[in-house]
């Protein structure tokens, strides 16, 4: 809708363009233990649109969060088993509304030979939206967008082919959003 014609719903199709890196380095000091470190600068993009604002003074501006991430991972009984932990940090307060993003990831693999792996693990996808905002109401109270993922999965090879499937469930969470997903994979290589 717009002030003009507020019964009349709009679609609005905005589009840009933009090349943005993401930067890591990752340390092996022993064969058991290594740490990795992930930054992604963050950028504002001025979408073009396909309507008019209603006012020249109107500037549509998009921001892409600033993000960092570190991680690492020990290796067990001869690489049979290799635990992760990540931490991912998003900057969202830089969009109204919304305060830092901080997740975690909990993971765990089994390696049961050379062509078959066990995956299980959880992350965490927290609410972030910021009620101390005056600009922006929210409708469900805080909390309710929070979810814990609990994850299982595995790989088969076959020669040249790699079978993948995972499992990722949120109903242990406690806000009102519940997700299953379930993925599945098939990898040739030549």
């Amino acid at each position: 809708t717009t002030e003009i014609e507020p019964e009349t719903s709009h679609d609005a199709v905005s589009s840009f363009w933009s090349l943005n890196a993401q930067l890591g380095l990752l340390f092996v000091p022993s064969e058991i233990f290594s740490v990795g470190i992930t930054y992604t600068p963050g950028f504002k993009a001025y979408p073009k649109s396909d309507i008019e604002p209603i006012s020249t003074n109107i500037r549509i501006v998009s921001k892409y969060p600033m993000k960092f991430g570190t991680g690492i991972k020990l290796m067990a009984v001869k690489n049979k088993i290799n635990l992760f932990l990540d931490y991912n940090y998003s900057q969202t307060s830089q969009i109204t509304g919304y305060k830092d993003k901080h997740d975690f990831n909990l993971g765990a693999e089994l390696n049961l030979n050379k062509n078959v792996v066990i995956r299980a693990g959880g992350f965490t996808f927290l609410d972030n939206r910021n009620f101390n905002d005056s600009m922006v109401s929210f409708v469900y109270p805080e909390g309710e967008y929070e979810q814990i993922f609990v994850t299982f999965g595995g790989s088969v090879k076959l020669k040249n082919v790699e079978l993948n499937a995972s499992i990722m469930d949120s109903h242990l969470s406690k806000g009102f959003i519940k997700n299953t997903y379930f993925n599945a994979g098939v990898v040739v290589n030549f």
